[in-house]
């Protein structure tokens, strides 16, 4: 039956939530929890294809930052961002063959495209037809890569909350987004 859908809370216990939200973002300095160490992956060897990504041949421009993350390799170049999947074995996840990258990646694709259609660009090979790699090119595919459009410095909402930049309105904004999604 139809009910009439409950606010999941009322203005001042939003208002609340979202004051302690702002006030702990602002303050805090939230880390995300040391991941398990990776089971080794003998079988992938990313070291060359890494070294050859990070030089920016591959993209055409050089690479502007490196991010990595114990499960990804983010290259930001002047107007993109290219991720790539490190190849490990964790207890939670599982990203040690190319297939099992190319999977995650086009997952991350299809799911992120709903909320960011103007971020999430292409998944793209990576091939290697003879002693270099290339993008989209002919030969074996050694990995898969995900081409984002690079968003400013500094608009993560970590970065604002550090320099004080969040406010109640954007954190309303996001929880009305995040309710209606």
């Amino acid at each position: 039956p139809d009910k009439a859908r409950r606010p999941i809370a009322t203005d001042t216990e939003r208002s609340a939530f979202i004051s302690r939200m702002v006030s702990r973002m602002e303050t805090e300095r939230v880390t995300a929890p040391t991941p398990d160490e990776p089971k080794h992956v003998p079988e992938t060897d990313q070291g060359a294809l890494m070294a050859a990504l990070a030089d920016g041949s591959l993209f055409g421009e050089p690479i502007a930052r490196r991010v990595d993350t114990h499960a990804a390799t983010i290259f930001l170049t002047a107007d993109r961002a290219w991720k790539i999947k490190r190849a490990v074995r964790y207890p939670y996840l599982d990203f040690s063959t190319a297939a099992l990258r190319r999977k995650a990646l086009d997952a991350e694709l299809r799911y992120n495209r709903r909320t960011a259609p103007d971020l999430y660009l292409a998944v793209h090979a990576i091939t290697r037809p003879g002693p270099r790699f290339e993008l989209d090119g002919g030969g074996p595919v050694v990995d898969w890569i995900l081409e984002m459009r690079r968003f400013p410095d500094g608009a993560l909402l970590a970065d604002r909350a550090r320099v004080g930049a969040l406010g109640e309105d954007l954190c309303a904004r996001l929880a009305d987004r995040i309710v209606d999604f």
